[in-house]
């Protein structure tokens, strides 16, 4: 899947639900968040129950992380990826692996694009950062841009 492929599944939610919101949009999908104690190296996990989507937060990490985690586990979602295999956020949020990359980028379009008065895809410093994330299938760079900017942000 490529980037614009990506972004307009963000946006697409985005237009749709009239928010960037990833538990509302998870609401409004009926897609369960449930958030419960994890172990320290699993910071979210998206699986499907009976066909019903659930994602599962792990309830003592911070806000932010929280509202990137339900971000990138409804990535997963709409993105179609396969549940072959449990992902431990806190170690491939940084492997280079497609599902996660897509993810992460997913979830970053969602949250940020068109957020504080700029445009990540339309503004070359991010386009840039893109360009070179997905050459290097790099999601470190990627993530790293993501959680300044909640930082600075939110």
């Amino acid at each position: 899947m490529n980037v614009d492929a990506i972004r307009k599944a963000a946006l697409r939610l985005v237009h749709k639900y009239k928010t960037r919101d990833p538990f509302l949009i998870c609401e409004k999908l009926n897609i369960a968040v449930l958030h419960e104690p994890l172990p320290d190296n699993i910071r979210g996990i998206y699986s499907r129950v009976l066909r019903r989507p659930y994602i599962t937060i792990n309830c003592r990490i911070d806000a932010y992380w929280q509202r990137f985690i339900c971000a990138h586990e409804l990535g997963h979602h709409r993105l179609k990826h396969p549940l072959n295999g449990m992902h431990h956020i806190d170690r491939d949020i940084f492997r280079i692996d497609k599902y996660e990359f897509q993810a992460n980028l997913f979830a970053a379009l969602l949250l940020f694009e068109e957020k504080y008065g700029f445009c990540l895809t339309d503004s070359s410093w991010f386009r840039d950062l893109l360009h070179e994330a997905t050459k290097y299938k790099d999601s470190r760079r990627l993530a790293h841009f993501v959680f300044e900017t909640m930082e600075e942000y939110i």
